[in-house]
């Protein structure tokens, strides 16, 4: 379907407001050094600067996870080699160094953060950082024996973490309170993993290609192995990827196909395909708790770029603000677009009492 939205009100440039109850959103724009806030209705709450906290105008930040009252947000710094937490008033309260911070996941069972390493990294270390969320420590790096591991999604259930690799078919396993690393190669030609995404019921584990255009779908095994059960052909370049809350569909966007799809979890089909004149290299998403709502970043539009395999990368073009859009889930009609700023990334969403 096709659903020509009018841009909502430009959320840039509004002062902030006493932080409140109910959902936000939290938008990493990678190019603008900052992180918007918002709530559930895509007004703005709060901007932080990050060039006015003391970090660089090249600062990257990439992605936030959110512990999911609100109460701590923690957002990777790509270009500044950080990891920063702020608290519910979204005042920073602690940084940790990371090497080559990417994609972040919590896992709030177990007090844990876990930090991949940045997709433009030039040698990044075969390991994930993990970091104890209450302190911000940084508890270990344990080698996970694949390159360029980036994809990263936690199942809270078991507290086993996954990592998928840009260069290599392998998608390895955590085990973090025994140390049990296991890799599973995948089949076929290179696919580039660039999102992973666990059911709520840790009984299901989906990952994004980059390369090939596929959503693949796995078992987990009891001793972390992965075994395919389904490979669906989607529209080009699948990036981040999340499941609904009740686990019966997934969601992710198509960076170079200008669209969002949505994906059945019981039978593994294509079940609507959203294209909007927003979905300027859509690259990250979210459901809000009760599913009804799904969130998507847009890096928007590079000065006199093509789209083509590594367009979504282009740091160096100067580019227009970002979006991010509110599709109606039942529906899939956008219902909002926010303007945020450039190069909007990985987004975090929490439900604050």
């Amino acid at each position: 379907m096709r659903w020509v939205a009018l841009a909502g009100f430009l959320a840039l440039g509004l002062g902030p407001v006493e932080p409140s109850a109910g959902l936000h959103v939290y938008v990493p724009n990678q190019m603008g050094a900052s992180i918007m806030v918002l709530d559930g209705s895509g007004g703005l709450i709060e901007t932080v600067d990050l060039v006015s906290l003391g970090f660089t105008e090249h600062a990257m930040p990439h992605q936030v996870a959110a512990a999911p009252d609100g109460s701590a947000w923690y957002v990777t710094l790509a270009g500044d080699g950080f990891v920063l937490e702020f608290d519910r008033e979204n005042r920073l309260v602690a940084r940790t160094p990371v090497a080559e911070p990417g994609m972040i996941v919590i896992d709030p069972r177990r007090d844990l953060l876990y930090v991949s390493r940045a997709l433009g990294a030039v040698n990044p270390p075969t390991s994930l950082a993990v970091l104890r969320a209450s302190d911000m420590e940084l508890l270990d790096e344990p080698d996970i024996f694949v390159p360029r591991p980036h994809a990263l999604a936690v199942d809270t259930v078991s507290g086993r973490v996954y990592t998928g690799s840009l260069s290599t078919n392998g998608i390895a396993s955590l085990d973090f309170s025994t140390g049990e690393v296991r890799v599973t190669d995948v089949a076929g030609p290179s696919h580039a993993f660039v999102g992973l995404g666990v059911s709520p019921d840790g009984g299901s584990v989906v990952a994004t290609t980059q390369l090939t255009d596929r959503l693949l779908a796995f078992e987990p095994a009891p001793d972390g192995e992965l075994v395919q059960i389904a490979s669906v052909p989607v529209a080009a370049a699948p990036y981040d990827v999340t499941f609904s809350p009740d686990g019966a569909s997934v969601w992710f966007p198509n960076q170079r196909a200008g669209a969002v799809t949505r994906v059945d979890a019981r039978d593994w089909t294509v079940s609507a395909v959203v294209e909007d004149p927003a979905f300027q290299e859509p690259h990250g998403v979210v459901l809000s708790p009760d599913g009804a709502t799904v969130y998507v970043s847009s890096h928007g539009r590079a000065a006199g770029a093509e789209m083509h395999a590594g367009a979504g990368h282009d740091m160096e073009s100067p580019r227009e603000n970002g979006t991010l859009a509110l599709i109606d889930a039942a529906s899939g009609k956008v219902e909002k677009v926010t303007e945020v700023g450039p190069y909007a990334a990985a987004l975090g969403i929490a439900l604050l009492p």
